[in-house]
């Protein structure tokens, strides 16, 4: 176990627990002490459902286009838009993306500089493995606050989003030091049978709203049925991470 990786493990659960001295315990109706110790939360009923169609519709059309930067997997089951919001024309008037910001900033007790919107179909294709490619963290260290929107109804066919709470934790890092790497960020359907801890399967009806701390490991289950339309808001506190430019729309 590399001495680095123990400091560096150190240095964010120190952070963190400052973090958590200066955010407010609520905000709104956002409760941040329960993101902070379980890294998920989930809200109903955040978008109406002329609002999520608007979306969806939007987010069919740009994927059919030839001037957006899209993205799919070789099964074209996940299919992507980064940079979303630089090209619809009704996300700004309908997601305020400063209040999602704010819960951000609060959250990781830090100001929170750039974002982007990840626009998001996945279908059902045989042999699909889910958004993600499987079971993943999105940062080994860095906590990472992340808004999700459901826009259509996910069922547990649909591949909902899964997430091991708790597991953005150092306390649960440090629990598994024998057995992974701290710096570990992707792991086997079989590496993730040996880590007993339960897994909450994000299942809601169109409009849901999930904040998550993405340094838990997390993943989109293999779709079965149908689609799943989702927006996925990345926040960071600097800027933008360059992996990311080349698909971003320009």
């Amino acid at each position: 176990m590399s001495i680095v990786d123990i400091l560096k493990e150190v240095w964010v659960a120190s952070s963190r627990l400052w973090s958590r001295v200066i955010q407010k315990s609520n905000h709104e109706t956002y409760d941040l002490t329960a993101l902070s110790s379980k890294g998920l939360l989930i809200f109903p009923g955040r978008l109406d459902s002329r609002s999520c169609k608007l979306l969806r519709d939007e987010i069919d059309e740009k994927l059919s286009s030839t001037t957006a930067i899209t993205w799919r997997d070789e099964l074209r089951s996940d299919e992507r838009i980064y940079g979303f919001e630089t090209i619809s024309k009704h996300l700004e008037k309908l997601i305020n993306v400063e209040s999602l910001r704010e819960v951000g900033e609060q959250y990781l007790g830090r100001k929170i500089d750039s974002y982007f919107v990840m626009a998001a179909r996945l279908s059902s294709v045989d042999g699909n493995i889910g958004s993600g490619g499987g079971w993943h963290r999105d940062s080994p260290f860095t906590h990472q606050f992340k808004a999700i929107y459901y826009l259509s109804p996910v069922k547990n066919t649909n591949g909902p989003f899964l997430y091991i709470e708790g597991s953005h934790t150092s306390s649960f890092k440090i629990k598994l030091m024998t057995k992974f790497p701290l710096r570990k960020m992707r792991f086997s359907n079989f590496e993730r049978e040996s880590i007993k801890a339960g897994e909450t399967q994000c299942v809601a009806d169109e409009g849901a709203l999930i904040f998550a701390d993405t340094r838990g490991i997390h993943r989109g289950a293999p779709i079965t049925e149908g689609k799943r339309y989702a927006l996925f808001y990345y926040f960071y506190e600097n800027e933008i991470p360059s992996h990311f430019h080349e698909l971003l729309q320009k």
